[in-house]
């Protein structure tokens, strides 16, 4: 699938877009009336992008990093995603049901979403066309995201992956409890994806296979650790990924660190 975003999309648009609003949750939301307005990133220790966002009430309205600039329009049930960067990406426009995500149209593909009756997301078909070229498929236990299953309709080629908490409440919307958001990499809010996990991520491990094989042909062990104010907003964050395949191993650390403008 033409992907809408990539560069500093998946990191940040994942993150927050309404941290101040109260939720449904076991534990109080992020301080009231904060909304993350900067994120700051290096991979290896090498600084790679300095990202703000800019509001309009609640809403996201803009991401922009250096010359590069992600608005947001928001209609009665969609959302308008658009990118001025050099690759002219195609726009995004989600449909929303609910408050949230049925489908996302881009470039002449099209993503449908499907949630279970308790309001998570469970899966994502994925269409060129009229065919269909790729299906997403979740599976929660006791209020986590446990697996999830992508791959062609065939599964010829298949990733499994499984997901790790700890004990701790997740903070509503922070993006490391959205692990479901780095299946795919365009510019979603987490906030319209249903109810997320009621604990925080610290570990995934994926592995790849093609059909009639045991052995993966590459597996990737990502890790994430974080750090917290004394307001209780998530200050920094450090996500370690592993991937081994034939070639070998290949490690990357990406440091974060998260500015919060609170009213």
């Amino acid at each position: 699938m033409k992907k809408g975003f990539n560069f500093f999309m998946i990191a940040i648009v994942a993150i927050i877009s309404f941290s101040g609003c109260k939720k449904n949750t076991p534990e109080d939301p992020i301080t009231d009336n904060c909304k993350l307005t900067n994120v700051e990133r290096s991979n290896k220790g090498f600084p790679d992008y300095n990202a703000t966002i800019t509001y309009e009430g609640d809403k996201i309205k803009t991401i922009s990093s250096g010359s590069e600039i992600i608005t947001y329009t928001y209609g009665a049930n969609t959302i308008t995603i658009k990118n001025n960067d050099q690759y002219t990406y195609d726009d995004e426009v989600l449909t929303l049901v609910g408050g949230k995500i049925s489908k996302l149209e881009v470039g002449g593909y099209t993503n449908n979403y499907n949630y279970n009756s308790e309001g998570y997301l469970i899966g994502i078909d994925t269409y060129e066309g009229q065919q269909l070229i790729e299906r997403l498929t979740l599976t929660y236990t006791n209020g986590n995201l446990t697996s999830s299953l992508s791959g062609d309709p065939a599964l010829f080629i298949r990733k499994e992956t499984t997901y790790e908490f700890s004990s701790e409440l997740s903070k509503p919307n922070f993006f490391l409890n959205t692990p479901h958001l780095n299946a795919y990499d365009t510019a979603i809010v987490g906030d319209y994806l249903g109810k997320l996990s009621k604990n925080q991520l610290v570990k995934s491990t994926s592995k790849t296979y093609v059909q009639g094989t045991v052995s993966p042909i590459s597996t990737t062990v990502n890790t994430y650790q974080y750090t917290k104010d004394a307001t209780g907003n998530f200050a920094t964050g450090i996500h370690k990924f592993e991937t081994t395949d034939a070639g070998g191993t290949q490690e990357t650390t990406i440091s974060e660190k998260y500015t919060f403008t609170c009213n």
